[in-house]
């Protein structure tokens, strides 16, 4: 969505919570383990309902392996620790949409097994550019492994965090007078219920801009991601593109 400002374009868009936007250098500090669950990688879902999982683009440092979960409405089911970078999720019997795809787990080089908390990822439709075929050598499928009955009633039981009310930040003079334009990333971290409880910066072209976007980020308003009906924490990418009106 394109804002109008005077004399300045801001865009305001949010990535896919799978889609690797942000290195894991770029937020705060985390455990190895801690970190691979906030990078689970992009998903997408084949014609005949294969989920396949691409991680070879997101930081895996000191992981060894990652436990997969996919649940539904009515549960969820486990699969097998898995090492390989892609992996192709066989859909289970009797599996019903909507459904959200996690890490359940992962386990470190030293052995450290770290539970990632709930979290909300819809695979899309449309795989990456260089997505390796399903029957590539590298992909390794999957089949679950084992089956928790955790039967929910609600509209919506998974639903990603996002913005519901975008604030356009004010145009940096500084920055209006030295031409400086590009897009500012920004973490957005969201308690349950959908207030932002930390802000930082991931991308920038120009510390000029960072000050707006904050203030703009703070004063927008969330709606937090669902997990099975529930509220939770969550994090969000928020993007804002400043340009020129004329360009």
């Amino acid at each position: 969505m394109r804002v109008r400002k005077p004399r300045f374009w801001v865009l305001l868009t949010a990535c896919l919570s799978l889609l690797p936007c942000v290195s894991a250098a770029a937020v705060p500090p985390l455990d190895a383990g801690a970190a691979a669950c906030d990078h689970r990688g992009y998903a997408w879902v084949l014609p005949d309902g294969t989920i396949m999982i691409d991680r070879r683009n997101v930081d895996r440092s000191g992981v060894r392996d990652v436990t997969y979960r996919l649940d539904d409405a009515n549960g969820y089911w486990s699969y097998p620790a898995s090492t390989a970078l892609v992996v192709a999720l066989s859909l289970p019997d009797g599996a019903v949409k909507p459904m959200s795809i996690s890490l359940a787990q992962v386990t470190t080089d030293r052995g450290t097994v770290t539970v990632c908390p709930a979290s909300v990822d819809l695979p899309g439709a449309k795989p990456p550019a260089d997505a390796p075929a399903l029957d590539a050598p590298s992909v390794e499928r999957l089949a679950p492994s084992a089956h928790t009955a955790d039967p929910v009633s609600c509209d919506r039981p998974f639903a990603s965090a996002r913005v519901i009310k975008p604030v356009a930040p004010d145009t940096p003079v500084l920055a209006e007078q030295q031409g400086i334009t590009g897009i500012v990333s920004i973490l957005v971290q969201l308690d349950p219920d959908g207030n932002v409880g930390a802000a930082d910066v991931t991308r920038s072209p120009s510390s000029l801009l960072n000050l707006a976007a904050l203030t703009a980020v703070r004063r927008s308003q969330y709606s937090p991601a669902i997990f099975r009906c529930r509220p939770i924490a969550s994090r969000y990418i928020f993007r804002m593109e400043f340009a020129f009106a004329g360009r």
